[in-house]
């Protein structure tokens, strides 16, 4: 499992700088997400399916590349200080409708577990405001995730139809 990891983390030789650079974006969104379900301090399995669901929908990931990822997401949660290099990370490499995205994908994983801890929404205003992220956008994430996320009449979130 060790090997598959450094194989995902490793650029082949012929694509260089620029697949190590996807792949901090890469690392940089799901660490950002990661902290969002851990932001109340009790990490549900519905929280963490969202995180992979929304890893694989936006870099167009199978499941045990999504896998991949979040164990080294974890791991670098576990030994980084702060949330600034991955918002640095998403700073230089998104664009602003790119962000909201990201944002609206981050409200979808605190809506997962039908419960919105005020710690979730604290650490998704701080990271929108890092991301130079108008609060106009913020709002419209936010809207756009629950209305996705809100249950269907045959018990399916809207959110389970895909984007």
């Amino acid at each position: 499992m060790l090997r598959a990891l450094r194989e995902l983390l490793r650029p082949a030789p012929e694509q260089g700088a620029s697949v190590d650079t996807e792949h901090r974006v890469r690392l940089a969104a799901a660490v950002l997400l990661l902290e969002i379900a851990w932001a109340d301090f009790d990490l549900q399995q519905a929280e963490l399916a969202a995180v992979g669901r929304a890893l694989g929908r936006s870099f167009g990931l199978d499941a045990r590349q999504v896998d991949l990822l979040l164990e080294a997401a974890q791991a670098a949660h576990e030994e980084d200080t702060s949330l600034y290099p991955h918002l640095q990370e998403i700073n230089r490499a998104f664009s602003l409708d790119e962000k909201e995205r990201l944002i609206e994908q981050m409200w979808r994983v605190a809506l997962s577990d039908s419960v919105l801890d005020k710690y979730e929404e604290g650490q998704i205003r701080r990271i929108a405001d890092l991301l130079y992220l108008p609060h106009s956008r913020f709002i419209r994430a936010k809207l756009r995730a629950q209305a996705r996320e809100r249950p269907t009449e045959e018990g399916r979130s809207e959110g389970d139809q895909g984007l």
